[in-house]
């Protein structure tokens, strides 16, 4: 039997009610109709409200079962939706290319394992990363995590690829890439945090794919996954509409808790984009007028559950996390359901008229 809470407002009041699966039906316990059956919904995955706000209509077909097929409202913000972990992508070396991993072991700092795990240092002991240079977007690097190995293409020719231990072999990697690069480099590994973008911040970076959509339609970004690349998110939510990252947050110092999976993280606030996005993952060629666009999108498109006072400027796009409590293994998995924001963090209902 699976238990869990599926919650929505009504033009009232936040309504909470429990769901339970069994022998080919979910029950909304407590809720009934005109003729006093309960209803019921289908089963698949966990049916939840990815928007959190709004309401639903049922259509009954004439059984005595009255299994219910759910009817979107479409015209308010929320809405019946199957909501789950679509993508998983790590970046082992900060600045360089991702994987996609089927699954990834979250850390006690929040930090997923192997994420920025590794980072390249100029002769001053400062981060040399893409920020600084656009050279780092021509190099091609693949890994095998299981085997803590990278293979960098070292000349152009494909076939030209060395393979390094990223335990045993970072000082042989750091001199083949200064020669890709022209620069004296060093590799610093961090175990524990990585070396994230926002210190205060460490946990996982998330973003629905209907985001990645828009921001790919809106600038004319030629696909879903080079939208992905360029912004370099590490989970991609399904079944929620553009911009649903944005109810991960609130106001400053507030955190919104959501779950993946038995993972539970908060949202901390919007992720402030550099100029890493502007330029194409591959040939590190820019796109005129990028951070002009996409801050123009946003702010043509926010949707109402975005708290504004958090855009002091609307180039922005991903939301940052921490880690509240890893449950039993500490795992997050490509298809785990995602629990929409706990319901305490929920605005109150006269917020939001329906």
């Amino acid at each position: 039997m699976v238990c869990w809470r599926v919650v929505w407002l009504t033009e009232s009041r936040l309504l909470m009610v429990s769901v339970s699966g069994r022998s080919g039906c979910v029950a909304v316990e407590g809720e009934r109709n005109s003729n006093g059956d309960r209803l019921a919904l289908p089963p698949a995955h966990r049916v939840l409200l990815g928007a959190g706000i709004g309401r639903f209509l049922i259509r009954e077909p004439q059984s005595r079962h009255r299994s219910v097929e759910p009817s979107v409202h479409c015209r308010l913000s929320g809405f019946l939706m199957i909501v789950r972990l679509s993508r998983i992508t790590l970046y082992p070396i900060k600045s360089l290319p991702g994987i996609d991993v089927p699954d990834c072991r979250v850390l006690p700092s929040g930090a997923l394992e192997w994420d920025r795990r590794l980072a390249l240092f100029d002769r001053d002991g400062q981060i040399f990363n893409a920020k600084r240079s656009a050279k780092l977007h021509s190099l091609r690097v693949s890994y095998d995590l299981d085997a803590a190995v990278a293979r960098l293409q070292v000349s152009q020719s494909p076939a030209a690829v060395v393979e390094f231990d990223l335990r045993t072999q970072l000082d042989e990697l750091a001199t083949a890439l200064s020669r890709l690069l022209g620069e004296p480099l060093s590799i610093r590994t961090d175990h524990d945090v990585g070396f994230p973008d926002d210190d205060q911040a460490p946990g996982p970076t998330v973003i629905s794919t209907a985001s990645l959509d828009c921001v790919a339609a809106g600038l004319r970004i030629d696909s879903r996954d080079e939208t992905h690349r360029r912004f370099r998110s590490n989970l991609v939510i399904d079944g929620v509409p553009a911009f649903w990252e944005d109810r991960l947050f609130g106001e400053p110092g507030q955190t919104i808790p959501f779950r993946i999976g038995e993972v539970t993280f908060a949202g901390i606030n919007p992720c402030q984009r550099c100029v890493v996005p502007t330029r194409h993952p591959e040939t590190g060629e820019p796109i005129a007028g990028f951070q002009k666009s996409l801050s123009q999108l946003r702010r043509s498109t926010r949707p109402d559950w975005s708290t504004a006072s958090r855009f002091d400027h609307d180039y922005r796009l991903a939301t940052n996390t921490v880690l509240i409590s890893a449950g039993p293994t500490g795992m997050v998995r490509v298809g785990d359901a995602v629990e929409p924001p706990l319901p305490d963090a929920l605005p109150d209902a006269d917020d939001h008229k329906l």
